[in-house]
């Protein structure tokens, strides 16, 4: 497990200091894919999209993208999971919790490389993350230039 750098002290999510995911971002890569935050997986490889929704990314969706794992940068908007009674969890936590911590993890974190041109938003919350107004399920397709 990777140890969360000082970026992440004052954070609502920063708990034990331990289970930071960074981007994985690829030198050459045109597309970002950006999901919600780590699964287990993740935060015990200390990578992104490696668990089974990376699994499932990978295999069903990048194909049809015409998208490669090797020349695609990954990431999340929340670079860890929440720790809920003392145990990481995979759910988020309510919005008191999580409103703070995403714009805590995207000021201090999310630097998105000038070679992307586009950025996929997996789900609500990285949608929210890349300024989307209204929900997710209004705007398919859409490009924010």
């Amino acid at each position: 497990m990777v140890s969360k750098p000082n970026s992440c002290l004052g954070c609502s999510l920063y708990g034990d200091g331990l289970g930071f995911v960074p981007d994985k971002f690829v030198e050459s890569a045109k597309v970002c894919v950006l999901g919600q935050n780590p699964g287990e997986t993740e935060e015990m490889v200390g990578e992104p999209f490696v668990g089974k929704t990376g699994e499932m990314l990978k295999q069903e969706f990048f194909p049809r993208a015409n998208l490669q794992a090797e020349t695609t940068s990954l990431g999340n908007v929340i670079k860890c999971r929440w720790i809920k009674a003392g145990k990481r969890v995979n759910e988020l936590p309510p919005a008191a919790i999580l409103n703070p911590a995403l714009e805590h993890c995207v000021k201090a974190h999310l630097r998105i490389p000038s070679n992307i041109k586009l950025v996929v938003a997996c789900g609500a919350l990285a949608w929210k993350a890349m300024d989307g107004e209204g929900g997710i399920s209004n705007w398919r397709g859409f490009l924010k230039t």
